[in-house]
């Protein structure tokens, strides 16, 4: 039996393995995605409000940072980095993911803000509750799945 790599090493949690278990990998995502979206929102708060960025902009420079944060703790607990691609290319396409991603979040912004009349917070947090689905399906099923045999 040879010894598991960076890429195929079971994840474990307190000693439970839960490699393929796709519940506890859901719930943790859900547990990393909860913590860079309030990471998310509290950079979306401080440059709306304290740097005076247009809610636009501050989407997109809090949507970005909390991205590459969520990239590093999601390969760690959940995925499988370098499962199916070399790292640069699962990076650039969880890059082209996420500004997918990040494009939904800004057609929602101008929806719930500029049309509805939402305010702006409210509607970075419905944003966030409803693109969360796209990011986690196209991570599981495209970047870190599996190489098909």
């Amino acid at each position: 039996m040879t010894e598991p790599t960076r890429n195929n090493a079971p994840k474990t949690l307190f000693g439970y393995d839960y490699t393929h278990n796709e519940t506890v990998k859901f719930l943790l995502y859900l547990m990393i995605g909860g913590t860079a979206a309030l990471f998310e929102w509290a950079m979306f708060y401080v440059f709306w409000t304290h740097v005076g960025l247009h809610y636009e902009l501050a989407t997109l420079l809090a949507f970005t940072l909390s991205t590459l944060c969520h990239y590093y703790v999601g390969n760690v607990l959940v995925f499988h980095s370098g499962a199916r691609y070399g790292k640069r290319t699962e990076l650039s396409l969880v890059l082209a993911v996420s500004a997918i991603g990040l494009g939904f979040n800004m057609l929602l912004m101008h929806l719930f803000v500029g049309m509805v009349g939402l305010h702006p917070m409210l509607s970075k947090v419905l944003c966030s509750a409803i693109v969360v689905f796209w990011n986690y399906l196209s991570r599981k099923k495209w970047i870190f799945a599996p190489k098909e045999k």
